[in-house]
């Protein structure tokens, strides 16, 4: 493994904090997704790592960080995409709240301010977490 940068140290304490080996792959990933704003799919990630590890590799520690509540998975209409977690620091905080994906760029929004609503469940059901996805057109896309 290669020696991790120090600028790294808050994404290393991250995975050991949630009791995970500590790898190259693990800090380059968390960096991407808490340096980016929007959720990513697997493939855009792949894109932005440089070679750095696979898809299988990239998407067995997506899993894994979705598992521990570091990120969240979000069904969109092209595909299965990531973002961390709101608070990062509080990892069972769900963040439920609607999604936008423009139809022309697939590029995938999150609208925290628009909170999706609570359903009540017939009984013996419970919820881990609501997702609302929006399509339509983005503003960017609207103005071309």
């Amino acid at each position: 493994m290669q020696t991790i940068r120090k600028y790294d140290m808050d994404f290393t304490e991250l995975i050991k904090s949630n009791r995970m080996s500590l790898t190259r792959s693990r800090v380059l990933l968390i960096k991407i997704l808490y340096e980016t704003d929007y959720p990513l799919s697997g493939k855009e990630i792949e894109g932005r790592i440089s070679g750095e590890c696979d898809l299988a590799t990239i998407y067995r520690n997506l899993n894994a960080f979705s598992e521990k509540g570091l990120v969240q998975r979000i069904l969109s209409d092209e595909a299965v995409k990531y973002k961390m977690n709101g608070d990062w620091k509080n990892k069972h905080k769900k963040s439920d709240h609607v999604h936008f994906e423009c139809s022309k760029c697939h590029k995938l929004i999150c609208m925290e301010e628009l909170r999706v609503k609570d359903y009540i469940l017939p009984e013996g059901f419970s919820k881990i977490e609501n997702q609302f996805l929006i399509l339509g057109i983005c503003d960017h896309c609207n103005e071309k």
